[in-house]
């Protein structure tokens, strides 16, 4: 009597496809399990960003914010966790954004975003980080006097109000946003899917991952265990990997990325095209977000801090209109862009270079 073989075993957690008649009875308890919120637009905080995504941003979607070092990339990918945050909050939905940083460590950031807090709060008297250090520098000389306080009840104490004011706000959602250190050797995407994993079984809260940024990330498992380590293939599989992690968890991922050298000699501003890694990494992605620098306004050189404006253009939309490109000014020293960006003519917009480059390829691949 002939017996039924055993399916044979697909590489890593893939599962032997079934029928859709199968498949339908497996639809219910997954839908059920996912919250109502993940099954709606996220919103950004940028309005026009927003409306030409949907609403926001969309479940299972890969999303890329790429420019030239020191245009806003972090300041952008901040705001962007801590206004998610703060609408998860509001609507007691269980998201959680989580800003894993390759650059700066957690105290970094939440000194920017207590910085960002207080300029949204009073954007004539915002919090600077210049003043968190010299509050940390006072503290520390006379810590030997004090009388056992935590160290972070004396630093307050030591700063402006505005300081009290802005981490009353960040304490109502901050049970909805965290703040990563990436370790460059460890954090790879494997982690990132434990820690997914964990907070979603354990903790039911569904963390969308904002990491800064791409081109940091190390290899998967695998490949370092094949001692692979050639950066266009680490950086490829990487954002296949995060791709995946968006499907199978049903979030939007967001990664900050860094443009290549050659695009950075180049007096021209970067595009999609210059992103660092094989062109293949611009087909993976559902959305592409450049950033420009644009012009200067002005300069406070007690806080070395800087006004100025940036161009952010929607490059690529698998779900909506593309090459949109709005002025923004940023607040250098607040770590905040403005949300209501300006409309720029067609004459002036960066696009039309993006254009040319575009044609420039075609023909040399011709």
């Amino acid at each position: 009597m002939a017996t039924a073989s055993s399916p044979p075993r697909l590489p890593g957690t893939l599962a032997m496809p079934v029928t859709l008649d199968e498949q339908s009875h497996q639809f219910g308890p997954r839908l059920a399990n996912m919250p109502a919120a993940l099954f709606q637009a996220i919103p950004t905080g940028f309005g026009w960003l927003d409306e030409a995504c949907g609403g926001g941003l969309i479940a299972q979607d890969l999303i890329l914010i790429a420019g030239k070092q020191n245009v806003g990339k972090t300041t952008i990918a901040l705001q962007i966790a801590r206004n998610i945050a703060a609408w998860a909050h509001k609507n007691e939905f269980p998201l959680a954004p989580m800003l894993v940083s390759y650059e700066h460590d957690s105290w970094d950031i939440y000194s920017r975003l207590l910085c960002m807090e207080s300029f949204i709060q009073d954007p004539k008297k915002p919090l600077s980080n210049w003043e968190i250090s010299e509050a940390i520098r006072r503290v520390k000389k006379a810590h030997h006097t004090t009388s056992g306080k935590p160290f972070i009840d004396l630093l307050f104490s030591e700063l402006p109000p505005q300081a009290a004011r802005a981490l009353h706000e960040v304490s109502k959602y901050s049970g909805h946003l965290l703040l990563e250190y990436g370790n460059r050797a460890f954090t790879a995407v494997d982690v990132i899917e434990t820690i997914m994993e964990f907070y979603r079984t354990e903790r039911k809260l569904h963390i969308i991952p904002i990491l800064d940024y791409l081109q940091t990330i190390p290899p998967p498992i695998t490949l370092a265990e094949h001692a692979i380590s050639a950066p266009d293939v680490v950086n490829m599989v990487n954002i296949n990997k995060l791709k995946d992690l968006a499907v199978s968890f049903n979030v939007p991922i967001i990664a900050v990325a860094a443009v290549d050298a050659e695009a950075l000699k180049k007096q021209r501003p970067v595009h999609l095209e210059d992103i660092f890694g094989p062109i293949q990494s611009q087909y993976a992605i559902d959305r592409g977000l450049i950033i420009n620098p644009d012009v200067m306004l002005a300069e406070n050189g007690a806080d070395s801090a800087r006004v100025s404006k940036v161009r952010l253009a929607l490059e690529k939309n698998r779900k909506g209109p593309s090459e949109l490109e709005k002025s923004h000014i940023r607040h250098g020293h607040a770590f905040f862009i403005e949300p209501d960006g300006e409309e720029v003519t067609l004459e002036e917009s960066f696009q039309q270079d993006r254009t040319r480059i575009q044609q420039s390829h075609a023909v040399e691949a011709a």
